[in-house]
Order: structure tokens, then C-alpha cells, then sequence
């Protein structure tokens, strides 16, 4: 066991392709669906459970230090206990150090240590949580000659907005400004005068935005980078909208399975039995 996490990050990435592809086969998909809504499973998909191996070890720390207790401390048992303690503890410090998708997690890191005064409660690298791509806009403002220029990160589940604190250097570090979920996003037209073509407003229910590609008028300046992130932020939405609305139809099919199996009961109850033939069928 002293390797479980080490090997664990090793073949995620490999364990989630396979998965993928089972998933393609209607059975497998069939049942990992109606397993979701089963007690037991609490509403988490298969994908939920495959951490739960390595989150055993600090489960059986927490028990064998309640067992431990009720020896005395030069007991064999105890020293025993003892040893078995140490080797889990050794573990855990290995699954601390350990990472899963490394080259994710780096990119993150490195927003991270970028982007200056990110919010505490914001967890950058909560897990699940990976970055896409990223791009560098100026930020319309009336009544402004110099434009800040801001730094959008698009996340798996939010964007990152982040100004640039020397508009000249594009690596300079970055302040953050807002955290956007994609769910509350929408992309409208540039309503300035000279950069239809050249910008885009960000909206969400609370703030607006007004990006240009290109701080010049008239500019069709680098417009397909533009298009092509504005794609991805919807394609990104559409893979959520996608998620939700699979785990609704599957929610609503299960309390469908359930209304039918009650009503086929009320409608045609099974024979009752004594206790004996009960008994007997166990």
C-alpha cells in the first residue's frame, strides 16, 4: 500500500480514457445511470468512487488510533498498533506530496502565482477544476484614452479576469478583477461605434464588459483569435448545459422507474406470506 497514490496518479488519466469509452456502450452507460440514484451511491457517478481507495488509509488512521487507545503502551498490541500507525501515516505524507494531472495542475499554479489577490475563498485547483486556454483583450471604458489590457482565463467552470499590471509587458504579473462563472456568461456584440468587428461584450447577471481585440478602430486585427476563444467559452457552457440536463433526464427517469414500481404494487400487491416460508427464502 505504501505506493497506492503514487500508482493512482500514475494510471488516472490512462483509468479515465477507459472509462470514456465504456461509457459509449449502452449497457454500461444504462447501469452506471441507475446506480447514480441507487441509496448507497448518494447521487455520485462511478467517476466519484475511483478516489475512494486512496481515501481509505486516513479512514483506517483515524480507527487505529481509537483502537490504540485500549492498550497499554508497552503491550505488544500497542506496539503492534504502533507500527501499523507509522506505516500509515507514512502513507498519507506520500499522498499529500503526490499529484494527479500533473501538466493541469502546473497550469493552474502558474495562474496562481500570476494573478496577485485571487480571493481566499476562491480554490484555485479544487479538484476537477481544469484550465482551457487563455487571452488577452484591452478593456472598453467611456471617457478613458488608455485602456487597461485584462487577461481572460477560461477554466472548466468560470473565467478568470485579470488586468495587467504594465500594459506593456504582457509578463507582468496580474491583478485579479473577477471570477465569472461560465453558467452566468453571455456574449453579446460590441456596442462601440468603430470596434463591431473588433470586440465583444461579456455579461453576466451582475457585471458588464466591453473587450477589444484591438485598441484601434476599424481593425479586424487578430479577429479569428477572437471568434475562436468566444467558440470555446461556448463550447465549455455547452459541456455543462450537456451534464446537467443528462443528469435531470436521468433523475427524472429513475423517479419514473420508482412511481411505476409503486403503483404496480398498489395495483397488483404480492401474495403475503407467513414468516415461515419468509424465513425459508433467505
Amino acid at each position: 500500500m505504501s505506493h497506492l497514490y503514487t500508482e493512482f496518479s500514475k494510471t488516472r488519466q490512462g483509468a479515465s480514457e477507459e472509462l470514456e469509452k465504456a461509457l459509449k456502450k449502452k449497457e454500461f452507460l444504462k447501469f452506471t445511470q441507475g446506480a447514480m440514484f441507487e441509496q448507497r451511491a448518494k447521487g455520485r457517478e462511478i467517476d466519484d468512487f475511483l478516489i475512494l481507495p486512496v481515501q481509505r488509509p486516513s479512514q483506517y488512521k483515524s480507527l487505529i488510533e481509537r483502537v490504540f487507545r485500549y492498550f497499554t503502551p508497552n503491550s505488544p498490541e500497542a506496539l503492534k498498533y504502533k507500527e501499523l500507525l507509522q506505516s500509515i501515516s507514512e502513507l498519507g505524507f506520500e499522498a499529500n506530496l503526490a499529484k494527479v494531472d500533473q501538466a493541469e495542475t502546473d497550469k493552474l499554479l502558474v495562474i496562481s502565482e500570476t494573478v496577485q489577490k485571487l480571493p481566499p475563498h476562491f480554490c484555485l485547483t479544487q479538484p476537477g477544476r481544469k484550465p482551457n486556454t487563455n487571452q488577452l483583450f484591452w478593456l472598453f471604458e467611456e471617457n478613458r484614452k488608455d485602456f487597461d489590457r485584462v487577461m481572460i482565463y477560461l477554466l472548466s467552470d468560470a473565467l478568470i479576469l485579470a488586468t495587467l499590471n504594465n500594459p506593456k509587458n504582457v509578463e507582468s504579473k496580474q491583478t485579479y478583477k473577477e471570477i465569472i462563472p461560465l453558467t452566468q456568461v453571455k456574449i453579446e456584440n460590441c456596442p462601440v461605434s468603430g470596434f463591431e468587428n473588433s470586440g465583444f461584450t461579456l455579461k453576466s447577471d451582475i457585471l458588464k464588459y466591453v473587450f477589444l481585440i484591438s485598441n484601434k478602430k476599424n481593425s479586424n486585427e487578430s479577429r479569428e483569435t477572437m471568434d475562436q476563444f468566444i467558440q470555446q467559452i461556448k463550447t465549455a457552457q455547452k459541456s455543462i448545459r450537456d451534464r446537467i440536463k443528462q443528469q435531470t433526464k436521468n433523475g427524472n427517469q429513475h423517479v419514473q422507474e420508482l412511481l411505476n414500481q409503486l403503483s404496480e404494487l398498489y395495483l397488483h400487491p404480492p401474495e403475503q406470506k407467513s414468516r415461515a416460508q419468509m424465513l425459508a427464502d433467505l
